[in-house]
């Protein structure tokens, strides 16, 4: 019987960071193959545990992925087994869609892999690259693609299923580049005014991980400030190509202000309140740690004024008071009326992602109708509560305070770097406040990242 290595020979060192690698830096823009990326790394881990080359290890946030997995499964499968799928819950819809916590593998094989303090900043980078670049594009796409939707007649239809056009749209749709050009071709949809198109194009999985590359790359700037060298990876450094000098100047750029500036205007394009206040108050507490104040806030007042100069952002800063009223059908109604009309004709839970549209609109005790086409509660506690009960919750904030505290035990080494995957599983859980961020595809992949990077050893160096 030949041995392992003979059947699985090592074609490429570090195969499985390499993969990690590049699923961090797509990531920052593609959410669909920085998963494809990760099962690569996946595939390869496991060969490399049979190997006896790693060693995955079982940590406090992995654990926590784990319980709060097999609660999903389990609750989702009896209601499922339970209750016939209807239009009101859809648990066997949601079972469906358990497969998207096998993405918090991250958190499983990091610990494993980035084990240099090298390979640590390098994933950082990485993550920071790719997102600066989206930021880039969304700077670009979206003003042009609200201008289509305000200025162009729109097509009457969609393209026909089959043409090249309606192919087109599909790939575009899937990798998720070209989302401002796509809505304006295939939705027959024209806005009332130039910030309802804005609006309308900026996503909340968008802002979300712009939130977090901010402040990576803001980590990175004040590591850099204080002496550390620039992100740059080994692999990269020296290299005479010409996509090798270019790797290295994007690695430099995430560890510079100005990077990180661009990260923040493409949050700000995406319209998203949460996010942004998010981050400003982690990106306060970053700075004020590091540099004084008299040099913060100018530049704090000046990125605001900037900000509050677009037309879009001022009415979408308006809108907040609406969020409180409940003929808006907004964050209000759901958490105070509709959560817990469902948990009480639910009391055990109506299973992962099992709320539609139709259960929310008409679970109102008051008569108050939900804004269309809503099948979250925007809010993991409320979420989560409602999906698998108070169990549930409990197992979540478990999860959360375990993956926390493994976190700020890394923090305390006292460099910006060291601190970065507690700020990032911070700032997910505040935005997860008023959000549900916990399992949505694009964010899931971030959780992932963090939580496996605070489980790496202490004395990575």
């Amino acid at each position: 019987m030949r041995s392992l290595a003979t059947i699985f020979p090592r074609p490429v060192p570090d195969a499985a960071y390499a993969a990690l690698a590049a699923s961090a830096f797509c990531t920052g823009f593609s959410m669909p193959v920085a998963r494809i990326f990760l099962a690569v790394a996946f595939v390869f881990a496991l060969r490399d545990a049979a190997l006896g080359r790693i060693r995955l290890r079982w940590t406090s946030p992995v654990a926590g992925w784990v319980a709060y997995s097999a609660l999903a499964v389990v609750v989702t499968a009896l209601v499922a087994a339970t209750r016939p799928e209807g239009a009101l819950i859809a648990p066997a819809r949601g079972l469906r869609k358990t497969e998207k916590l096998l993405w918090f593998a991250g958190a499983l094989l990091l610990p494993a892999y980035a084990t240099t303090r090298e390979r640590f900043r390098t994933l950082l980078a990485a993550f920071a690259v790719g997102s600066g670049l989206y930021a880039a594009a969304i700077l670009v796409g979206h003003p042009i693609g609200a201008w289509l939707q305000c200025t162009i007649p729109y097509p009457k239809r969609p393209p026909d299923p089959g043409t090249a056009s309606a192919r087109l749209l599909s790939i575009t749709d899937a990798l998720g580049l070209t989302q401002a050009i796509r809505d304006w071709a295939a939705t027959p949809w024209r806005p009332r005014s130039y910030a309802q198109a804005l609006g309308k194009l900026g996503g909340m999985g968008q802002a979300q991980r712009l939130m977090a590359a901010g402040i990576v790359s803001l980590g990175l700037w004040l590591s850099r400030r204080a002496g550390e060298p620039a992100p740059v990876p080994s692999a990269f450094a020296g290299a005479p190509s010409r996509l090798g000098t270019l790797a290295v100047r994007l690695f430099r750029a995430t560890a510079s202000p100005w990077w990180t500036g661009l990260v923040f205007a493409g949050l700000v394009i995406t319209l998203k309140r949460g996010a942004l206040i998010v981050f400003l108050l982690v990106a306060g507490v970053m700075v004020l740690r590091r540099v004084s104040w008299k040099k913060v806030v100018p530049v704090a007042v000046l990125a605001l004024a900037l900000a509050f100069a677009l037309p879009p952002f001022r009415h979408r800063i308006a809108q907040l008071p609406d969020e409180l009223r409940f003929a808006k059908g907004g964050r209000i109604l759901m958490w105070t009326d509709l959560a817990p009309a469902m948990h009480r004709a639910h009391p055990w839970g109506v299973g992962f992602r099992g709320l539609t549209y139709p259960s929310l609109r008409y679970a109102s005790e008051n008569g108050w109708r939900l804004e269309r086409n809503q099948n979250h509660l925007h809010s993991n506690i409320v979420q989560v509560t409602v999906e698998l009960g108070f169990l549930g919750l409990a197992v979540y904030l478990a999860w959360m305070a375990l993956s926390l505290r493994r976190a700020s035990r890394r923090a305390c080494r006292g460099d910006p770097v060291s601190a970065l995957p507690l700020l990032l599983l911070t700032s997910l859980f505040l935005n997860g406040l008023a959000e549900y961020n916990l399992v949505d595809g694009e964010t899931v992949l971030i959780y992932g990242m963090a939580m496996g990077l605070a489980a790496t050893p202490k004395d990575t160096r």
